[in-house]
């Protein structure tokens, strides 16, 4: 009876063996590609995930080097702080444009940035490296990445685990992926489809990165993202130690978000701006709260106005249009924008063009109602007429 029980133990463990290898068998790196991904995105939340991690590199010689990342990718959002004895160097990619500062100053020549990777290439890369470090699997499938056919069984750090090849991108995405068209190896845990490590055994001179072999350990979770905790980093010719590279989850002020209400209100600016030009009262007027606690000042050489409510607001802008029916077509630029934002208000001083609302420092206060923000205060001083005459 036992030896019959053990048989059947046995056969059931043989089968279970077969299937599992069987399983692998049949996967091809692209599929074997996607339950990594799953691994790391089990809900599929790459697309919306935010939030913001704190990253420590450390060399052999103990340096410390500590970045704040700041991710939204509904939005497009990129930001990087990274802080050097008593310097902060803040960059930052949007949907748009690219900018920084340097202990919160953005105007310096052009040598100084090129000197601090300020630039907008520079910023482009330094986005995409924190992408591929945080959401690898990820960042590599929406880059198109190219495997091999076949997918390998081999050993990694002394664990037995599935290998993949993968050689560049599709030709549409090479420019914007140079650091990744060569050959890279993946090594992926099969009991799970964690990865392992990763080796990448060419040396690319012109971006200063030398052949890599990268072992990952451990793992933190942000917005249902699993990402790599520590990754360890060693050349891949000489075995040399590199550095160390450490997330750790952070809660702090969301300087994403900060930065996507930015843009709603800039735009809000410009819409304002340029329907009072085009002289369209009602697209005007969807601008504004049409609240009663609303303000209005301009201030000019040959005058002043002042409302208080949109009663004043709006009817001084109806007479405005009737006297001045000309459209000027002019938008606010962005230019030296100035933004405090703290939950629903916001407040915001800026520089406006030549142009219908000529030249000066201008200040807006903006309040989010059911999601959507709206002006509620609206002071301009035209310098541009104090000076033509």
């Amino acid at each position: 009876m036992k030896i019959y029980a053990f048989l059947i133990l046995f056969f059931l463990q043989l089968n279970l063996l077969t299937a599992q290898t069987t399983e692998v068998d049949n996967l091809t790196p692209e599929g074997v590609w996607n339950l990594v991904i799953k691994h790391y995105d089990p809900v599929d939340n790459w697309s919306i995930v935010e939030g913001s991690l704190h990253m420590n590199s450390i060399s052999p010689t103990g340096e410390l080097i500590s970045e704040d990342v700041v991710l939204n990718n509904e939005f497009d959002i990129y930001q990087n702080f990274l802080f050097k004895k008593d310097t902060v160097i803040m960059r930052k990619k949007g949907p748009r444009a690219s900018s920084f500062s340097v202990n919160g100053k953005d105007k310096l020549s052009q040598k100084k940035r090129t000197q601090l990777k300020l630039m907008p290439n520079d910023i482009d890369f330094i986005k995409r490296r924190h992408l591929f470090e945080i959401g690898l699997p990820m960042y590599l499938k929406i880059a198109n990445i190219q495997f091999t056919n076949e997918v390998k069984e081999g050993n990694f750090n002394n664990t037995a685990c599935l290998v993949l090849e993968s050689v560049g991108t599709g030709q549409a995405t090479k420019a914007a992926y140079p650091f990744i068209q060569q050959p890279i190896f993946y090594y992926v845990n099969p009991s799970n489809y964690s990865l392992l490590g990763m080796e990448f055994p060419t040396e690319i001179k012109e971006q200063d990165i030398p052949g890599y072999r990268i072992i990952f350990n451990e793992e933190i979770i942000m917005n249902g993202i699993k990402i790599p905790q520590v990754k360890k980093y060693y050349n891949y010719k000489t075995g040399e130690y590199l550095y160390t590279t450490i997330f750790h989850t952070v809660t702090r002020k969301d300087h994403a978000n900060d930065y996507a209400a930015q843009q709603m209100i800039q735009e809000l600016i410009q819409r304002e701006s340029r329907y009072f030009g085009m002289r369209n009262y009602t697209k005007w007027a969807e601008c504004w709260s049409m609240q009663e606690d609303v303000y209005q000042s301009y201030v000019a050489k040959d005058g002043y106005a002042i409302n208080e409510g949109w009663t004043e607001v709006s009817e001084y802008a109806k007479d405005f249009f009737s006297a001045n029916p000309d459209p000027h077509f002019t938008t606010i630029e962005p230019s030296n924008f100035t933004y405090h934002i703290h939950g629903n208000i916001a407040w915001v001083y800026f520089d406006s063009p030549v142009g219908s609302l000529k030249q000066g420092r201008h200040q807006r206060i903006a309040r989010k109602e059911n999601g959507v923000w709206k002006v509620i205060s609206w002071t301009g001083f035209d310098e541009f007429s104090y000076r033509a005459h």
